[in-house]
């Protein structure tokens, strides 16, 4: 994305359970009706691509599975993005004397019922948001203009008009 506005997007994935189907149902006007110009990616571009780069995707009874597998084998509770993740991992056929590092980016309290349906155990919020369903929400409606909720956030992070 520039500055200016929406860019280009070649592939738009989203993998929040119980929601993908109806996001990915029809990406393209999703993402035309967002400003973005859809690329499309030609065979000779999408090889080039495919010698440094892979890609994955998981079904909801395969991200399940691994949030499973991964509760069972070391007792902790991940996210569905970190579990598709792993799973990509483990599918990579790859040198097992190289280790792969994969970074959990959401807290599994974010998917509580996803985390909870497949492992048994409900993850709790974390220390410093324990008390957020009980703290006051403030709700500011804004224009779908990008100035706006740019001075808006100045505002609110104490930078003034920059």
């Amino acid at each position: 994305m520039s500055a200016e506005g929406p860019g280009e997007v070649a592939i738009q994935d989203p993998c929040h359970l119980r929601h993908a189907q109806r996001v990915t149902a029809e990406p393209r006007a999703i993402l035309t009706a967002g400003g973005y110009q859809v690329v499309e990616i030609d065979p000779v571009g999408l090889q080039r691509l495919q010698t440094f780069m892979t890609g994955w995707w998981f079904d909801e009874p395969a991200i399940r599975q691994t949030l499973a597998d991964v509760f069972e084998q070391t007792s902790l509770l991940i996210d569905p993005h970190t579990a598709i993740g792993i799973a990509a991992a483990r599918s990579t056929q790859r040198n097992p004397d190289i280790p792969v590092i994969c970074v959990g980016t959401a807290h599994p309290a974010k998917f509580p019922d996803a985390v909870e349906s497949a492992t048994g155990v409900r993850p709790p919020l974390p220390g410093r948001l324990a008390d957020l369903f009980e703290r006051t929400e403030t709700v500011t409606v804004l224009p779908p203009d990008r100035h706006t909720l740019e001075a808006f956030v100045r505002g609110i992070a104490g930078l003034g008009d920059r």
